[in-house]
């Protein structure tokens, strides 16, 4: 990173008495701009390196400096690096001569000397050296040629050069609703949680500036009186998996309070059209950075096809919501699947129909008839025939098993997801719904926002679902976890992990 400016800070001065370290007294008053009879020393270049350091990975800052006066300067030239770490009580020196202006004048300075006197007209280049590198944020730099003020010039109001901007780990920016709500800088491995108070809108867009790898949920929870009565999460989409159609298995808004939200992340307005079952049931024209939701009362059934107008991107969700006596008891929110995922096979960890109400929902989202497989831990558990629009529910009482596979015959695309309810006394306290894995998104590799075993209840489920037995390592936070922290899993095995941790 290079910054190139001739243009000195012009501070009309006043005299100044200061001590550096125990050894040196300095008085001076400043002179004239363009005085002459004297050194003259001023920053003509400074180039950082890294461009883009890591948190704690040393920094190098090349200071060129030159002596713009017409005599030669002090046999010692000290040049400086400022770094604001926002500290209040560590405030910017004087934007002039660079004075420090705390007690302790070393206090994020960072030095390097040139031991000889600069000759009118001589230019010099010495690195400064962060060798400790800072932690993760955005941070101002200064840069001082003499800011000891060792030398007698003729111009004492010439020595800084900046601020310098210098982004320490990755820029995440947050907007909600079209408005920037925030901007965070993470190094790698680092995360962050973020509430903000008041705000009901969308969409919601959480971007990495430059070409730095994030992962983002969304967790909302629902607290009573203070006391959590139900929460979910719920993945981000890739901005590279943004689409015009979204798929959803089934909708429900008769034993649930069944709410589609979507938004325009385009730049032109458009028109959305929900189809459920086959049938048109709204349209709904949206401009730049608008958001919608809506209901359909006493409608349950499926698939559920949500598209724009136009070619404009979208996005959409589906939140189910139980109520019991008008007050929320749970609630569980799943993202659309794009129609450029749409498969002929999905996949899930695990599946549970006896500590749990396990139910697979699955929909013909093609042009044909197929006949659906569902296979759970290696053996088939059932075949079902669909007509194209057409949608089914299944539980398989008594097992608790993984991992799953919804299959669809002659290459009809279907979508599947997979809800999970929890009944005490025949009563529904809680539920969830996750959308299935399309086959050509398998991957050996999976990342999550955040784990937490402290509050929550955190547990791992993963399965494998190649033709080999495997070795599965699990990490978080840089670091792998145990007792267990590496597992063989044979084929079509599948595993529930959990440990005390939460690495925040």
């Amino acid at each position: 990173m290079e910054f190139k400016n001739n243009t000195p800070f012009i501070v009309k001065g006043l005299v100044q008495v200061f001590v550096v370290g125990v050894f040196i007294l300095s008085l001076f008053v400043t002179s004239p701009v363009g005085a002459v009879g004297g050194a003259d020393l001023v920053v003509t270049n400074v180039v950082i390196t890294p461009a883009n350091p890591a948190p704690g990975e040393a920094i190098s800052v090349s200071v060129t400096i030159l002596n713009q006066g017409d005599e030669t300067s002090e046999s010692i030239v000290y040049r400086h690096v400022f770094v604001n770490t926002g500290n209040p009580n560590n405030l910017p020196p004087d934007p002039g001569t660079g004075c420090p202006s705390t007690d302790d004048p070393y206090e994020n300075y960072f030095r390097q000397d040139l031991n000889d006197g600069l000759p009118p007209g001589i230019s010099d280049t010495k690195p400064v050296s962060i060798p400790d590198g800072l932690p993760a944020g955005n941070y101002e730099f200064w840069v001082y040629v003499d800011a000891t003020c060792i030398n007698e010039e003729t111009d004492e109001t010439n020595n800084a050069y900046g601020p310098l901007t210098l982004d320490i780990g990755a820029e995440i920016e947050v907007s909600i609703g079209g408005i920037n709500k925030g901007t965070y800088y993470l190094g790698p491995g680092e995360s962050t949680r973020q509430n903000y108070v008041g705000v009901d809108s969308g969409p919601a867009i959480v971007e990495a500036q430059g070409s730095t790898d994030i992962i983002a949920a969304l967790r909302d929870a629902y607290f009573v009186g203070g006391q959590l009565e139900s929460f979910v999460q719920l993945m981000g989409l890739p901005k590279e998996s943004l689409s015009t159609t979204y798929y959803f298995p089934a909708y429900n808004n008769v034993t649930l309070d069944g709410q589609l939200r979507f938004s325009n992340v385009g730049n032109s307005a458009t028109t959305v059209t929900v189809t459920i079952a086959g049938v048109v049931r709204g349209t709904y024209p949206l401009n730049p950075g608008e958001a919608k939701r809506v209901n359909y009362i006493g409608l349950d059934s499926g698939p559920v096809v949500v598209s724009s107008s136009g070619g404009i991107p979208i996005i959409a969700a589906l939140r189910d919501a139980y109520f019991v006596d008008g007050r929320l008891e749970s609630f569980a929110q799943l993202m659309g699947l794009p129609q450029e995922k749409l498969s002929t096979s999905y996949y899930f960890p695990a599946y549970n129909n006896v500590t749990l109400d396990g139910q697979l929902r699955i929909g013909n989202v093609g042009n044909s008839d197929t006949t659906v497989t569902v296979t759970i831990a290696g053996v088939v558990r059932g075949t079902y025939p669909l007509s194209p629009s057409q949608a089914v529910r299944i539980n398989y009482a008594g097992l608790d098993a993984g991992p799953v596979v919804v299959e669809s015959s002659d290459g009809v695309p279907i979508i599947a997801a997979l809800r999970d309810a929890y009944f005490v006394d025949g009563k529904l306290v809680s539920f969830v719904q996750l959308m299935g894995l399309p086959q050509e998104q398998l991957s050996t590799n999976y990342n999550f926002p955040a784990y937490n075993n402290v509050t929550l209840d955190g547990q791992l489920r993963f399965g494998n679902v190649g033709i080999s037995a495997t070795t599965v390592t699990v990490t978080i936070a840089g670091l792998c976890v145990g007792p267990i922290h590496s597992i063989r899993v044979k084929r079509s095995g599948s595993i529930m992990l959990g440990w005390m941790l939460d690495p925040w």
